[in-house]
């Protein structure tokens, strides 16, 4: 890690998941008529919007910060498992979400910013978010001996998320307009908070181990 302690990346990982949350939240403040009931998150750095460059950014900075999570996340696993695939894995789908979720969504936004920058947007965004709901799944499994009360928090969390994400897959479709499945961007907020618990908690617990 380049003699920076691990504690201390432990806590870039866990600001950086909180700031997921803050960012947002702050940042949709600046743009009129912005809905996070309905709309994506994503919708803050696309097309007009006052606040594109600063959300455009944020999402850049997922992929470094998530690829040295991908490498804190392959310790644990192996620690817990000695399994190499599950930690391979682990690592994998984070490093996947980081560069797709964030760096290719943010260097091509969404809408607004023509149909090849778009596709690729919605696809990265896409391999991305199933990218990150299969790790808690993973995690569930690598913990299940070593410590079964985070095993069984990571599958709760694993089976939430991937709830929340077919809600807000389906969220667009006509059929549902006006209904509570319209709500998207509560449904990725909570597919997102649901599949980075798990990995919030084991950042939490190692900042604060003695």
């Amino acid at each position: 890690m380049g003699g920076i302690p691990a504690r201390a990346l432990w806590g870039v990982l866990l600001l950086t998941i909180v700031g997921e949350f803050a960012i947002c939240a702050v940042l949709e403040r600046g743009v009129p008529g912005y809905d996070a009931r309905i709309e994506a998150m994503s919708a803050l750095g696309a097309g007009n919007s006052p606040v594109r460059l600063w959300y455009r950014a944020w999402l850049v900075w997922l992929g470094p910060a998530f690829a040295v999570g991908a490498l804190l996340v392959h310790a644990e696993v192996i620690r817990a498992s000695s399994s190499p695939p599950l930690a391979a894995a682990s690592a994998i789908c984070l490093v996947a979400f980081g560069t797709g979720a964030g760096v290719v969504a943010g260097v091509f936004p969404g809408s607004g910013s023509g149909r090849l920058p778009a596709t690729l947007h919605g696809a990265g965004s896409a391999l991305g978010f199933m990218a990150l709901v299969a790790v808690p799944m993973l995690l569930g499994i690598a913990f299940k001996t070593q410590e079964p009360a985070f095993s069984l928090l990571s599958l709760v969390c694993f089976t939430a998320s991937a709830a929340f994400f077919v809600l807000f897959v389906m969220a667009d479709k006509a059929a549902f307009a006006g209904t509570w499945v319209s709500w998207g961007g509560w449904w990725e907020r909570a597919c997102l908070a649901c599949a980075y618990l798990p990995v919030a908690v084991l950042s939490a617990a190692r900042v604060l181990e003695a």
